[in-house]
């Protein structure tokens, strides 16, 4: 993991992205306002911890590649594992749980080994073919504008809709979520020691920034804005883009960020800072996780009606996203080293990496 390398930055980037994560997706789902998750267009800035993350997944991920002390076929076999158990976690909720992070992560897992041993060539046009997949289904309506479901629905589905819901309609499907991890893959095999506070790889962040702006305005001469368009709180946060250049934006802010924190944070001191970022981000899925299991017992158990209130909404969400990180920094204390998750990945890929 990068931290392996005394990048403190990417720490800081991960933890932020996990508690935005973790938040964002108590709003949505416990909030009941699944109505607003639509294909054509994505929230710039709320939606930006789910890239961000999926982002820094595929950045590690690369780096972890470079480990010399591990061969090349068990690096491939320890992420197919890994993969494996992410995606049938996902599954665990595929049906009580809208926004799911481990079916995705566990698919892009699955390949990424493979996709990684290709060479940085073959990966870039591979990240460009999965963002250009992603226009291309989006423009002939796969998936539909509003989706009919965003939690997996068994009942009545056929193969089809499963493998749909898979790669076009869940909220975080296959496309276009990849291009966001294949994107770190592809900065994460590059230089991860930012020479200066704006290196070459910012200025490539900085020109897909730009470029979404010119995509922004083609696409709102093509597209039909919803009628749920920037009705989600206080504008900034409501502010929307259509999905093509969502991806573009989303993916040049990520670059920036992670040079920026990595640069920032190089020469960072504090041993209790870096040892905590250091646990949460170790034991990020098994918060994840616990988040995921707790809101679907809520979700089980009480009428939603009341957390479609403000107030009782933003307390449930402080309370379990402050409860699951606090719990996992005192199972690492009290109990093992690696909380549930990530102690079942240790042993089943039989890797000391999380």
């Amino acid at each position: 993991m990068a931290r392996n390398y005394g990048l403190v930055g990417i720490d800081v980037a991960y933890t932020a992205a996990l508690v935005g994560v973790m938040s964002v997706t108590i709003f949505f789902v416990i909030g009941d306002r699944q109505f607003h998750l639509e294909h054509t267009s994505h929230f710039v800035w709320i939606d930006l911890f789910f890239a961000l993350y999926i982002y820094l997944s595929g950045y590690t991920f690369a780096i972890g590649l470079r480990d010399r002390s591990t061969s090349t076929g068990r690096k491939l076999s320890n992420a197919a594992k890994k993969g494996s158990l992410f995606f049938l976690i996902g599954l665990m909720f595929a049906t009580s749980w809208a926004i799911n992070l481990f079916l995705t992560l566990g698919l892009f897992y699955l390949f990424a080994g493979f996709i990684g041993q290709l060479g940085n060539y073959i990966l870039r046009m591979v990240t460009i073919l999965s963002f250009l997949a992603a226009v291309i289904c989006l423009n002939i309506d796969i998936p539909p504008a509003r989706a009919d479901y965003f939690a997996l629905t068994l009942q009545g589905a056929g193969a089809k809709e499963l493998l749909a819901y898979l790669l076009f309609n869940g909220y975080l499907s296959v496309l276009p979520w990849s291009t966001f991890f294949l994107a770190g893959m592809v900065f994460g095999n590059g230089n991860i020691r930012p020479n200066g506070w704006f290196p070459p790889s910012s200025a490539i962040g900085l020109a897909l920034i730009i470029l979404s702006m010119f995509v922004e305005m083609f696409a709102r001469g093509t597209y039909t804005p919803s009628p749920t368009w920037n009705t989600l709180g206080t504008y900034p946060l409501n502010m929307k883009v259509f999905m093509p250049s969502f991806v573009l934006l989303e993916t040049g802010i990520c670059i920036v960020l992670v040079n920026m924190f990595n640069y920032v944070y190089r020469k960072n001191k504090n041993k209790k800072l870096q040892d905590t970022l250091r646990k949460l981000v170790e034991s990020r899925h098994s918060a994840i996780f616990g988040m995921m299991f707790i809101g679907s017992v809520i979700l089980g158990l009480f009428n939603l009606i009341i957390f479609k209130k403000p107030l009782v909404l933003f307390i449930l969400t402080v309370v379990i996203v402050s409860g699951c990180l606090y719990s996992i920094l005192f199972w690492k204390r009290r109990f093992t080293a690696k909380p549930p998750v990530e102690w079942i990945v240790k042993r089943i890929s039989s890797s000391t990496k999380s």
